[in-house]
Order: C-alpha cells, then sequence, then structure tokens
C-alpha cells in the first residue's frame, strides 16, 4: 500500500539527485583549461562531490530495493530507479573522466572510478532480481558487489594527496 506521499517524497528526492547530476555534468564541460590551471584543492572538491552524489544514490536505491522486496514498490517502479542509477553512474564516471587530474591525484580518482563500476555490477545484479522478481533470494551477491566498491572508495581515500 503505497501512499501518494511517500511516492511523491521518492519522486522528489530522484527528481533532485538527477538534476543535481545534470548540473555537475554541465559545469565541468564549461572550464575547458582545467587540467593546467586549476588548484588542488578542486580536485579534491570534484571527488568529494561525486562521493556526496554516490552515497545519495547508494541510499536511495537500496531504500527502494528494500521496499520492492516488502512489497511496497512495483516492479515497474524498481526497475525506473535502477535505469536513473545507471545514468546517474554514467554521469559520475564521465565526470571523473573529464578532471584530468595531475598526477598526485590519479590513484585516488582510478580507484574511485572502479569503485563506481562495481557499483553499476551491482545495479546490474539488482536489475536481474527484479526481472526475475526473486524478493526473497540470497542478497549474497549484492553484498559482495556493495563490499567492493565500498572497498574501492576505501582506497580512493587512502590515496588522496594531503597537501
Amino acid at each position: 500500500m503505497v501512499s501518494k506521499k511517500g511516492i511523491a517524497l521518492t519522486a522528489g528526492i530522484a527528481a533532485g539527485v538527477i538534476a543535481a547530476s545534470f548540473l555537475v555534468w554541465f559545469l565541468p564541460q564549461n572550464n575547458s583549461g582545467m587540467a593546467g590551471s586549476t588548484a588542488v584543492s578542486t580536485y579534491n572538491t570534484i571527488l568529494s562531490d561525486i562521493y556526496s552524489q554516490h552515497t545519495a544514490l547508494v541510499s536511495n536505491v537500496t531504500s527502494q530495493f528494500d521496499k520492492w522486496k516488502n512489497g511496497t514498490l512495483s516492479s515497474d517502479d524498481m526497475n525506473a530507479t535502477i535505469s536513473s542509477a545507471k545514468t546517474q553512474v554514467q554521469s559520475l564516471l564521465q565526470r571523473i573522466a573529464n578532471a584530468n587530474p595531475p598526477p598526485e591525484w590519479q590513484q585516488s580518482y582510478d580507484s574511485y572510478a572502479k569503485s563506481l563500476q562495481s557499483f553499476s555490477s551491482y545495479l546490474d545484479a539488482m536489475q536481474k532480481r527484479v526481472q526475475l522478481n526473486d524478493k526473497t533470494g540470497s542478497d549474497s551477491e549484492l553484498n559482495a558487489l556493495k563490499s567492493q566498491s565500498d572497498n574501492y572508495i576505501d582506497q580512493a581515500v587512502s590515496k588522496w594527496p594531503t597537501s
């Protein structure tokens, strides 16, 4: 039993995350001279923004998946959430690719890209479960992919330059 308020709230959150992703996508394209002239703090800011958006995306998808498993969200709505998340992940990956970080930031950016790719695999596995209508199956594959994504985030943070 889905309430209209819950659907509106979920749609509002999803719209906000999508709008922020598109805003993030367009801003770096307007800074064509970014690679050589930007202070190191900008590369920190870029990854921090990507991390924030990624965290919000993970939270939203996980929450929606739990609702789907409990029967309070339709398979069509869950598939729409996953499709939207995949689009946002591709946008974040593109942002990482366009950042052109200096060498001291490259390992951190590479690790975060791996995290997003792993999260994309997590979304694919989740979508497969939804397509099979497997609401009671084991979450071990999803948990392993989520853990892998989290490990890459830890690597990215540990490789962040301190100065």
